[in-house]
């Protein structure tokens, strides 16, 4: 996979997740990239005031590993608008899951590792 290709599938997850969430601004994104994985960061803003530097966020972070990435890049965009809606969809449940969205504002954030099922390539229509 050439480098620029490996930038913008990190860059469609990126996107992805940080539509999982409403937020009251723009969600921030992040992504650090490790030796045998990647670790993509989304904070979204819960509640907001006139000092921005108030506002109380939430954060998920998740590890995608080499081999699900190389399983993402190996389907068509078609292919990873679906894979791209299981991870945001996943990362929603896990979440909720979590009761991190229960706890008091500005406290909740979560840490998982991608599902390997949400990179399987879903069936093609004939």
């Amino acid at each position: 996979m050439k480098v620029t290709d490996y930038d913008q599938l990190i860059e469609e997850l990126q996107l992805a997740m940080s539509g999982a969430f409403a937020s009251r601004k723009t969600p921030a994104v992040s992504a650090l990239d490790e030796e045998h994985s990647v670790v993509v960061n989304v904070s979204w803003v819960t509640e907001s005031g006139r000092d921005t530097t108030l506002d109380s966020r939430c954060s998920a972070s998740v590890r995608f590993t080499t081999a699900q990435l190389e399983r993402y890049s190996s389907v068509d965009i078609g292919r990873r608008k679906i894979i791209q809606g299981r991870v945001a969809e996943g990362l929603r449940q896990a979440f909720s899951r979590s009761g991190s969205g229960q706890t008091e504002p500005g406290a909740c954030s979560l840490e998982l590792r991608a599902d390997d099922a949400w990179f399987v390539p879903p069936e093609t229509s004939t």
